[in-house]
């Protein structure tokens, strides 16, 4: 049987381990948003738009293509 202290114990250094993956995956995340950022920028200066607009009221027009919204 598990003493009280030794299960408080256990749940500390599982909440440490949840923190750090969870920073871990903030940082990630972070990161892969950083280079989807520059990746819609440098596309949407390269790409040969072709626009279309969906079959609904104030419908943005969209590139067929690279799927980036008109400014």
């Amino acid at each position: 049987m598990a003493t009280a202290q030794s299960l408080i114990d256990l749940k500390q250094s599982l909440l440490k381990l949840r923190a750090s993956i969870t920073d871990d995956y903030n940082s990630r995340i972070s990161e892969i948003d950083d280079a989807l950022r520059h990746l819609h920028t440098d596309l949407v200066q390269k790409c040969d738009h072709k626009w279309i607009r969906e079959p609904y009221p104030y419908a943005p027009l969209m590139c067929v293509k690279c799927h980036c919204e008109k400014p």
